[in-house]
């Protein structure tokens, strides 16, 4: 059954998958706010999916649902009063919700779909929504500064840093909501709340989803100049409020043998990946971003908790649809290490063997057999060299120069000129190796983030 909101011949259709629930209800109004919220019972379309139907095509209107049961009360996060945010929601106000209810005329399909350049040819710049437009030198509004819309301005704009880098590939942190608590507070983007809605805090007018235009129109942007959209995705734990976890704990989430949830992840909580419709919601939303948005390909956050199945499986179903899709793991966890085991497939992963061995190399203590080893597209971990994302740095830890400096306290902020030649040998290496090249943004000017 599909689930979520749906306006279909003059009603409007909700759906939740909620299989331990003894009874579901959905709220809804025309306020934002749940001022006007009416609250229905909703029946059971199946034993695990409840449904209710209302007659009228409530566009753009704001909806949630409560979820109740009786099973191990006390453990199982069942709470009426906790508004549950439908992980279907195509769009939402902000990570607490409401979810905002769509005619299927503003999610249509891209028609034209953009071909993204060979593997073996991509150059790839690692990117956040808010910093490229933050400090971008053009004339922009406090509100264009903090999303997609300054992005799209400094794009177009004369001498635009994304153009004359000369990459033809943007990594985007995630744009998926996520849980910040304010619309103007700065966030990485790695605690998901929910996977279908760009995120409301990167829109100019979130209530009316304007995130769903704003967004496509950036992909459309960096696709006229013709460069592909990688989408930074996180699905081996969720933000906060955990949604899912009101719905069902079980279900969703590992659990040890006292009912607490499993930490792999180091954020509080790990994904059931692998489960039947843990799989389907990570399908769908990855599906749904590629035929509405004209997402070019996705770099999986923490992989390896993701599990080889729902990977491989992920990368059947998105070939079907764009048989181009450019697909990157973050191989590890702290649970383990699945680089080898991806060889195999069509996915490619984020070397950090690469990173650690380059900036050793740089400052004195590495071997020239692990520069050819790298130099050769880490053959032992790739069966082809575009299997190999080769990077010195990205949004985590020290940035390149701040690790490889010769001033106190990982601090690159005055760089030395040993700093500078060091930098230069990594940039030789980097291009020059077999494999896919990665930069931060700002890598390439010695950015510095003070030893941080």
């Amino acid at each position: 059954l599909e689930l979520g909101a749906d306006i279909i011949d003059g009603m409007t259709r909700f759906r939740l998958f909620a299989p331990r629930a003894s009874e579901v209800q959905v709220a809804f109004g025309e306020c934002a706010d749940a001022k006007d919220f009416q609250i229905m019972k909703m029946d059971k379309a199946d034993p695990v999916t409840w449904e209710v139907f209302v007659d009228e095509e409530l566009d753009g209107w704001f909806y949630n649902f409560r979820v109740l049961g009786c099973e191990n009360e006390g453990t199982a996060h069942f709470d009426y009063n906790f508004p549950i945010l439908d992980p279907y929601a195509k769009a939402c106000c902000g990570p607490t919700g409401p979810g905002i209810i769509l005619k299927d005329s503003r999610l249509l399909p891209v028609q034209v779909p953009y071909e993204p350049t060979a593997w073996h040819d991509l150059v790839i710049l690692e990117g956040h929504v808010r910093d490229l437009a933050e400090d971008a030198p053009i004339e922009l509004t406090t509100m264009e500064r903090r999303g997609f819309a300054g992005v799209r301005k400094w794009l177009k704009a004369e001498r635009s840093y994304l153009r004359e880098i000369g990459v033809n590939a943007i990594e985007l942190q995630p744009i998926q909501e996520f849980d910040n608590a304010l619309a103007e507070e700065y966030h990485w983007g790695y605690m998901t709340v929910n996977y279908f809605s760009p995120d409301s805090s990167y829109a100019h007018d979130s209530r009316g989803a304007s995130q769903v235009e704003e967004f496509k129109g950036l992909v459309q942007d960096f696709h006229d100049a013709d460069m592909a959209v990688i989408l930074d995705v996180v699905y081996n734990h969720v933000g906060e409020p955990n949604h899912l976890l009101f719905i069902d704990k079980y279900y969703y989430f590992h659990l040890d043998e006292a009912n607490d949830l499993m930490n792999w992840s180091g954020c509080g909580n790990d994904l059931r990946c692998n489960t039947p419709m843990g799989r389907r919601l990570i399908l769908e939303s990855l599906k749904h971003l590629v035929r509405t948005y004209d997402v070019d390909g996705f770099r999986f956050d923490l992989a390896e908790l993701m599990g080889i199945e729902v990977l491989l499986e992920i990368e059947r179903e998105l070939k079907a649809i764009k048989p181009s899709i450019i697909l990157i793991a973050e191989p590890w966890s702290f649970r383990g290490h699945i680089q080898d085991t991806l060889k195999e497939s069509g996915f490619a992963s984020w070397n950090d063997g690469f990173r650690e061995s380059i900036a050793e190399y740089v400052c004195g203590h590495g071997k020239q057999e692990t520069i050819e080893y790298f130099l050769k597209g880490s053959p032992s971990t790739s069966r082809f060299a575009a299997q190999s994302i080769n990077y010195t740095e990205s949004h985590d830890d020290h940035c390149w120069l701040d690790r490889i400096t010769e001033r106190k306290a990982n601090d690159g902020s005055d760089p030395t000129l040993l700093d500078r030649r060091r930098t230069h040998l990594m940039a030789s290496i980097l291009f020059g190796a077999l494999g896919v090249p990665m930069l931060a943004a700002g890598q390439d000017l010695l950015r510095s983030k003070w030893g941080i």
